[in-house]
């Protein structure tokens, strides 16, 4: 491969991500935290075949998850 072939490919445009709709949205607006913890390897192994689907981050379906849960669980106290 030439080195004009390397740099064309690195200056393809990715795809939209679920990244950029959560952007978009303002969910990554807010300062952010480093916030991780360890889970079980089947579990895990899920996560990362969702996020290659999803076309999207670890991160990005971990933010989606827990606002989704937290949206949940508000509705169920009310």
């Amino acid at each position: 491969m030439s080195a004009s072939n390397v740099f064309d490919s690195a200056r393809k445009k990715t795809p939209p991500t679920r990244v950029d709709d959560l952007k978009a949205g303002g969910a990554l607006a807010e300062p952010m935290v480093m916030h991780s913890t360890r889970v079980p390897v089947s579990l895990n192994k899920a996560i990362k075949k969702l996020a290659v689907d999803e076309q999207a981050t670890l991160q990005a379906l971990t933010i989606e998850a827990l606002e989704t849960l937290l949206k949940l669980r508000g509705k169920s106290e009310s």
